[in-house]
């Protein structure tokens, strides 16, 4: 991006004409959002306002921004031809407009996704849109003030004080007078106070923070000239960090092994018996037994291997592969256990959403780590890889699976999704 470069419209009427644009962006949202492809039409009418706002900047599109931009777009319409995930897809439909503003206004604290992503995206998600929250009405106001001049700003006020209690009185003399007359005029009231019914009045009060949310998003990336995170600040918050010995995370990972091991032995001479034949009732009880206890484990196991990465003593430069590839190698066994629970259950009862949500979970962990030992041998922006990895799956889990093989509702009798 040339920096020399100016707007092509002044900022303050920028932020103005988005002030404006939220408006009616936050009002079509509160009408529309339980319409059929009402999500389409809302994330093209967001990506026109955004790739106006960011032109007007002179901001480049990248690569990332029109892949987020054309997700967003690819969202909004599927979403129209299945209504199954309902809460998990406009949940991460709103995600994904936080991260693609970001982006296309080049606020990431690197050009790409990086280590920073959860940073960058609570900045973006809780921080910003929040401290520029009555941003919106502020510079309406300021922007009036200062294009206006005061002189005809009065003379305005000064001819609506006359002239509308005058206009009321009149029109009250002649409704009297005249029965048609007094039609016309109920029916021009209630046009204009049509509004103010119990159903739009509620529109209008729930897409004014709607409005406010995203003009704060929007304008804070304007204003602001650099990335929001720092990300040689965190670099260097991590390095001042590296205060875990090394022998404490070895023996760690020691005890921990022998308790794996121990397991896995456990589970192995269980799996036989499942297997030869299995019934409806084995396979719920060997399926749902401690199949969310996996995900902890992973996540314990994660959490030691970012450790080793990060947090270890700088003067203790001995090699932690080893450690890492134990780690990586336990959490895929513990992966593929929980595959083959929830496999057994998709068998026997088919799938519902709560079991869509754990294999789309299980396939982008299994991904992920097989990443992060490539990664181990071959350098590549491995973050932006398993990103890419968790919404590719996540498309084709909860969008596209459920339009070729419907969800099955859980049955009153029957049993529950895996929990």
């Amino acid at each position: 991006m040339n920096q020399n470069k100016q707007t092509m419209i002044a900022p303050d009427t920028l932020l103005f004409c988005i002030a404006i644009a939220t408006y009616i962006f936050g009002y079509l949202y509160a009408s529309l959002v339980v319409m059929y492809f009402a999500f389409a039409k809302l994330a093209a009418l967001y990506i026109l306002i955004v790739e106006v706002s960011a032109a007007s900047l002179h901001k480049e599109r990248t690569k990332e921004s029109i892949l987020w931009a054309c997700l967003l777009l690819f969202q909004g319409i599927l979403l129209g031809f299945d209504r199954s995930f309902e809460f998990e897809k406009v949940a991460i439909l709103h995600a994904n407009v936080i991260y693609y503003t970001l982006c296309r206004f080049q606020k990431l604290s690197l050009p790409n996704t990086s280590e920073t992503i959860l940073l960058d995206f609570f900045e973006g998600w809780i921080i910003q849109p929040f401290s520029h929250l009555f941003a919106r009405i502020i510079h309406i106001i300021k922007y009036l003030r200062t294009h206006i001049h005061s002189q005809q700003l009065k003379t305005v006020v000064f001819s609506l004080v006359i002239l509308i209690p005058l206009v009321l009185f009149a029109l009250g003399q002649l409704s009297a007078i005249d029965q048609n007359f007094a039609s016309l005029t109920t029916s021009l009231f209630r046009f204009i106070f049509h509004p103010l019914n119990s159903k739009y009045f509620f529109r209008i009060i729930w897409s004014l923070p709607v409005g406010a949310y995203l003009f704060g998003l929007i304008s804070s990336c304007i204003l602001s000239e650099k990335p929001f995170i720092s990300y040689d600040g965190c670099r260097e918050f991590f390095l001042k960090k590296k205060v875990i010995p090394l022998i404490s995370i070895r023996i760690t990972n020691l005890v921990l092994l022998i308790l794996y091991l121990v397991f896995f032995m456990f589970q192995l001479s269980e799996l036989p018996t499942v297997l030869a034949a299995p019934s409806a009732e084995s396979s719920c009880v060997y399926a749902v037994r401690g199949f969310w206890n996996f995900f902890r484990i992973m996540g314990l196991n994660i959490l030691l291997i970012l450790a080793l990465n990060f947090l270890v003593r700088k003067e203790d430069t001995t090699n932690t592969k080893l450690e890492t590839y134990i780690l990586l190698f336990t959490t895929l066994c513990f992966n593929l256990l929980a595959c083959l629970k929830l496999g057994l259950y998709f068998f026997t009862y088919g799938y519902t959403e709560r079991r869509v949500i754990a294999l789309w979970l299980l396939v982008s962990i299994l991904i992920s780590l097989v990443l992060i030992i490539i990664r181990m041998h071959k350098k590549f922006n491995l973050i932006q890889f398993i990103t890419t990895s968790f919404v590719t799956n996540y498309i084709l889990f909860l969008y596209l699976l459920p339009l070729f093989y419907p969800i099955k509702k859980k049955k009153k009798n029957g049993h529950f999704p895996l929990k």
